[in-house]
């Protein structure tokens, strides 16, 4: 299972210009796609996950499925995992140096 982020470059000069990230490399993002890739891992039983940028590849077994394996299904809430809890994440960093996003 492959995830790729969307308009990323924009998604962190915004974080940047609003105080939520500083400028440079930010261990919080990469703790943040950390924190994604786990929660799609748990969801899918995923065995090895790799987060690089805004990208993150997860190794799912071979057994049951969720929605018999339909891809779309697969991609959609997998999609939606990710998203969930990268922006739960990036909320949380903001709301700590007072700021709301």
């Amino acid at each position: 299972l492959r995830l790729g982020g969307c308009c990323w470059g924009t998604l962190m000069s915004r974080l940047k210009s609003s105080g939520v990230l500083n400028y440079g490399f930010r261990e919080e993002i990469a703790e943040t796609m950390v924190a994604s890739c786990r929660a799609v891992m748990c969801e899918f039983g995923g065995v090895v996950g790799y987060t690089h940028s805004d990208e993150m590849t997860i190794l799912v077994p071979p057994g049951p499925r969720l929605f018999d394996g339909r891809l779309s299904s697969w991609i959609s809430l997998a999609a939606s995992i990710a998203t969930a809890t990268c922006n739960r994440v990036l909320v949380n960093l903001a709301a700590k140096k007072g700021l709301v996003l």
